[in-house]
């Protein structure tokens, strides 16, 4: 997933807005994300939707390093948010 320093593998790294390439959550034997694919590039608004247990949220936790996918590649703004230095990335969820 990561190169040296916190940089994503060079496939990814151009990328500046919010890239996912494959990611895989579960928890225990339920599969939350399941190769997820998300391409939102910056300056444009980027709806992410489907029903619920889609793995909406899930996804957004792993972008915001609330948890740790299994597998596949993050990139937020060309750096794997798994390394916050200057990234400034979080999660809020709506009350």
């Amino acid at each position: 997933m990561t190169g040296q320093r916190g940089r994503v593998d060079p496939g990814v790294a151009h990328h500046t807005g919010v890239l996912a390439r494959g990611v895989r959550r579960t928890f225990g034997w339920v599969p939350a994300v399941v190769s997820m694919d998300l391409d939102a590039p910056p300056g444009q608004v980027t709806a992410l939707v489907g029903p619920n247990g889609a793995g909406k949220t899930t996804l957004l936790l792993v972008l915001a390093t609330l948890l740790r996918p299994e597998a596949g590649r993050v990139s937020v703004g060309g750096f794997d948010p798994a390394d916050r230095r200057g990234l400034g990335a979080g999660y809020r969820p709506a009350a």
